[in-house]
């Protein structure tokens, strides 16, 4: 009996463990688009900011990461909180600092991997603060 509860408090902490690495920390990152710098702020849960020069975009994210690969959904509002449009994504985590993210080409469609390699479609976010 006290191997299974065991095994079972295990179980369940390693479940916890994945559950905080597959979590998008809170913070700035940066990605380069073909030479242009945007900044991605991540804040708390749910809000995305999304600067390029003097342009800001707003953005309620969710995430599933019980999903493979993992889902990331952008909702982009207006400066009034308007909704603009929807965008079914897939995300994949390298670290603490590092994410992949793969956007829909047509804001309707998932991808469902990220191949090809080199898409236009797919960026790169690095941690800075």
């Amino acid at each position: 009996m006290k191997k299974l509860v065991l095994f079972f408090v295990l179980i369940s902490a390693l479940s916890i463990k994945a559950k905080a690495e597959n979590r998008i920390d809170s913070g700035l990152y940066r990605v380069t688009v073909k030479g242009d710098v945007y900044y991605y702020r991540f804040h708390h849960d749910s809000l995305l900011t999304i600067t390029h020069g003097k342009d800001t975009s707003y953005v309620i994210y969710s995430t599933d990461t019980t999903q493979k690969p993992m889902h990331f959904n952008m909702k982009v509002m207006d400066v009034q909180g308007n909704h603009l449009y929807t965008s079914p994504c897939i995300f994949e985590m390298f670290g603490p600092k590092r994410i992949r993210l793969k956007m829909s080409p047509n804001f309707r469609d998932r991808p469902t991997s990220f191949l090809p390699r080199g898409s236009q479609d797919m960026i790169f976010l690095v941690k800075v603060e």
